[in-house]
C-alpha cells in the first residue's frame, strides 16, 4: 500500500487487524513524512489489546490522507497517531476490512487483493 500526501508517495507496511476499531499510524513515521499533526485539547483514550492505556495515543491525529490499496483504488482516512512497533506503519481496523474485503493472505504477501464491490 502507499500513502499519498502533498504529491509524495510513501510505501507503507500495513497490519490488517480485525481486532482494531480505528485506523492508527506510527507517530514516528508521520513525523518522518512531515505530515501535519493535529493535537487534541483533551486526549481520547486508546487502549492496547491487553486493555492498557496508550499514553501517547489519542493526543494527535491526522487530517484525511489518501491510502492507495491497489493500483486504482484509494481510501481517504483520518489516522490516530501512536507509538507502534517498528515493523508496521499503519493499522487498518475491522470496519475497513469489511468494506474492502482483502483476500489472498496465504499466497505471496505482495498479491493481496481487494475484491469487494465497494472497490
Amino acid at each position: 500500500m502507499t500513502l499519498i500526501y502533498n504529491d509524495a508517495e510513501h510505501p507503507v507496511r500495513v497490519l490488517l487487524d480485525p481486532g482494531s476499531t480505528i485506523p492508527v499510524m506510527s507517530i514516528t513515521q508521520a513525523r518522518q513524512w512531515k505530515l501535519p499533526l493535529i493535537r487534541r485539547a483533551v486526549p481520547r483514550l486508546i487502549q492496547a489489546f491487553n486493555a492498557t492505556a496508550d499514553d501517547l495515543g489519542g493526543r494527535y491525529y491526522t487530517n484525511r490522507l489518501v491510502l492507495r490499496h491497489q493500483e486504482d483504488h484509494f481510501s481517504r482516512l483520518n489516522f490516530e497517531l501512536s507509538t507502534m512497533d517498528d515493523q508496521c506503519d499503519i493499522i487498518l481496523p475491522q470496519w475497513w476490512l469489511q468494506q474492502h474485503q482483502p483476500a489472498g493472505f496465504f499466497g505471496d504477501a505482495g498479491k493481496i487483493t481487494f475484491s469487494s464491490s465497494y472497490c
